[in-house]
């Protein structure tokens, strides 16, 4: 889980597509007995605090997929992931759900490339075994189906003294064999964990 001060019940309601178009990004909310997605930017969530008590600063925000190919034990030749991206609001005031939607997607797309390569490696080909189970395959060079989409999946903290630093994941379509449908099941339902046991 996020430390208790990231508003996860807000992170886990986005349907957020890092390929799509800023505008195209919704949050599932409920007006009533079910639940209903509205664009996040005409919402008044986009303007709550990402955090409380809030972040003016984040220091760090790194592609999860990324830097998980950094092997601190082979210094030498080592894989470098994109540059970090650092949200800074002089003005002191609190850092937004939407504001960190907007600088963070806009950070994915600039190191897309880098971003599917890495996603690729752990995707692998779908194949049928001998007893007609579905498997995936690891290759050695990177895998993805053509025209995939991916998802904010879950954003990882890590505060040590005032250093802030973010870590987020993506859910890549066909991912675990899960559907994306399967997918937005499981992420409500976590949003609905951090709402009730906070």
């Amino acid at each position: 889980m996020l430390d208790d001060r990231v508003r996860e019940d807000l992170l886990y309601r986005l349907r957020w597509n890092v390929l799509a178009a800023l505008v195209d990004i919704e949050i599932t909310i409920e007006p009533s007995d079910q639940t209903t997605n509205v664009r996040l930017f005409d919402h008044p969530l986009a303007d709550e605090s990402l955090a409380n008590p809030p972040f003016t600063r984040i220091d760090e925000v790194c592609i999860s997929e990324c830097l998980n190919k950094v092997d601190v034990r082979m210094e030498e030749c080592q894989y470098k992931p994109p540059p970090a991206l650092t949200i800074d609001n002089e003005d002191r005031k609190p850092t937004t759900l939407g504001q960190f939607v907007v600088q963070t997607h806009t950070y994915h797309n600039l190191h897309i490339e880098e971003f599917k390569r890495a996603k690729g490696e752990l995707y692998g080909k779908v194949s049928m075994n001998e007893d007609g189970i579905w498997s995936r395959t690891i290759r050695d060079e990177p895998y993805l189906p053509p025209n995939i989409a991916f998802f904010s999946r879950r954003v990882f903290l890590v505060q040590i003294g005032q250093i802030v630093h973010f870590s987020t994941q993506c859910f890549a379509e066909g991912e675990g064999f899960r559907s994306t449908d399967q997918f937005w099941t499981t992420q409500l339902r976590l949003a609905y964990s951090c709402e009730h046991n906070p």
